[in-house]
């Protein structure tokens, strides 16, 4: 079968737009402080030059988070995870905890979450960051004017200056207000100006925050129209809701749908939701439409399915037992099944637990004798 293009979010569509208008300004702030140095460095300064970007990239991402998180704690939301450059701290079941993952955005990610669905627009919370990191960097513009009369150098007020246009680009990149590839907070505060939006998002963060207690409880999203960014998160949500109420038949109805809209989500949550489908088509033994949609989905996906990515792991371990089949391939996800450790949402364990052991009986009743050569799974 013809593979199908990738299907991309339609939000794709100002991302290069958006990288070469910031590109072409951080060149010409940057051509214009360069150049009002003159010959004063001579050669060294293309080397200030570097330091001044390298610390205005640092601390800005720093101190756009840290913004970020202390107004959305004056706005009274509940901290979820805050990652600056992989080192991130998420609280699970009410404890903070430390781990090291991978980069998010450009470098830095907080992600809060509401106490109760109806309250009104945090715009502190979204406006904290460049706040911050403009309080953050006026302070290191004085301090620079305040070493050149010190110390009768003006190195450090070039390299202050260039750091400062530096933290300029971070917050014009943050507040741009179109997709850039990530969920960036300019772009949330031109689509929650609208009602629908606006509820669906604080709906959407509300049951963020309790899919991070064992004992969290989901509120279920109903409305008429899901047609836009974060009516369909909330919605896709409803798939967690019924799962976590034993109501299987009902969270496929929300993952078909799903199905339809799917240029709404995200490329990650595309791939998800796709991998999900996939999942039930195979456990309820439609293997020739399954086999036709698996073949049909791009290669980067159906890569990262047969290489056992953890958060399709319940799927790709039906591939090679049940569509491709092949025992070295299964022999080899197994092998990273029992040297792996899956991380699951605290509120979603129990579930994911469950579909994993579900995968593994359909696998048992259907290559019996493959359990000839494995004592147990």
């Amino acid at each position: 079968m013809e593979e199908k293009k990738p299907i991309k979010s339609k939000y794709h569509n100002y991302d290069i737009l958006i990288y070469i208008v910031l590109i072409v300004l951080a060149y010409f702030l940057g051509v214009n402080v360069y150049s009002n140095t003159g010959g004063v460095y001579g050669s060294d300064r293309t080397v200030f030059a570097i330091v001044g970007i390298l610390v205005g990239f640092f601390v800005a991402t720093i101190t756009y988070e840290i913004g970020k998180l202390i107004f959305g704690k004056i706005s009274s939301l509940n901290l979820i995870s805050i990652n600056i450059f992989g080192l991130t701290f998420k609280r699970v079941d009410g404890k903070l905890k430390f781990c090291f993952e991978k980069l998010e955005n450009y470098g830095g990610k907080t992600v809060m979450a509401c106490k109760k669905v109806d309250r009104s627009l945090p715009v502190l919370y979204f406006l904290g960051g460049s706040i911050f990191t403009i309080i953050a960097f006026v302070g290191l513009i004085f301090l620079g004017i305040y070493l050149t009369n010190y110390l009768n150098d003006g190195i450090y007020q070039y390299i202050f200056y260039m750091a400062s246009c530096v933290a300029l680009i971070v917050i014009l990149l943050n507040m741009v207000p179109f997709y850039a590839g990530a969920l960036l907070d300019g772009f949330v505060l031109r689509l929650i100006t609208s009602k629908e939006n606006k509820e669906a998002y604080f709906h959407y963060i509300y049951n963020l925050g309790e899919l991070n207690k064992s004992n969290g409880s989901l509120l279920l999203y109903t409305s008429d129209s899901i047609d836009d960014f974060f009516t369909s998160k909330a919605y896709f949500q409803n798939y967690y809701y019924y799962l976590l109420n034993n109501d299987v038949e009902k969270a496929k109805e929300v993952l078909q749908k799903c199905i339809e809209i799917i240029d709404l989500f995200e490329d990650d949550e595309i791939k998800f939701i796709q991998a999900e489908h996939l999942y039930y088509l195979i456990m309820e033994n439609k293997l020739e439409e399954a086999q036709d949609y698996y073949s049909g989905l791009d290669s980067s996906l159906r890569r990262k399915i047969s290489n056992g990515k953890k958060q399709y792991f319940k799927t790709s371990i039906l591939i090679p037992s049940m569509i491709e089949v092949n025992y070295d391939n299964f022999e080899y996800l197994m092998a990273k099944y029992e040297h792996s450790k899956f991380n699951y949402l605290p509120l979603l364990k129990d579930i994911e637990t469950k579909m994993m052991e579900d995968s593994f009986d359909k696998i048992r009743s259907y290559q019996v004798e493959w359990f000839t050569k494995e004592s147990d799974i």
